[in-house]
């Protein structure tokens, strides 16, 4: 949701509307993340979350490239200062570039595993 150009906004087709009262806009690969959040939290929910993103967080941008297949956000997590969370990393790009670096995994009901869980 950081360094997107994908966008959520409110649905106008009286057709749909009923069914989906919040759509994805933009990049293609970049809206099936946000409809990924928004069927967890919900539209509304996740627009407000993006809003709450805001510029001064915001701590480097490491932009898409084509050696590196993946774009990356730097950014201060102000709800965990003083832990090891306060710094997040968030990227994007080609699962085959990202995986190596993955530790977990969000499910579909929201919780979190690590990637190496064994059932």
């Amino acid at each position: 949701m950081w360094n997107s150009s994908a966008r959520i906004e409110k649905n106008e087709d009286a057709d749909t509307i009923s069914e989906k009262p919040w759509i994805t806009k933009g990049n293609v690969t970049e809206q099936g993340i946000f409809q990924f959040f928004m069927n967890l939290e919900g539209g509304k929910e996740c627009l407000d979350k993006k809003k709450s993103l805001t510029k001064d967080l915001i701590l480097d941008i490491i932009p898409f490239s084509s050696s590196r297949k993946r774009a990356s956000i730097v950014v201060h997590n102000v709800a965990a200062r003083g832990t090891n969370s306060e710094v997040r990393i968030f990227c994007k790009g080609g699962p085959d570039m990202l995986f190596q670096y993955t530790t977990s995994v969000i499910n579909r009901d929201g919780s979190v595993d690590p990637i190496n869980k064994r059932d």
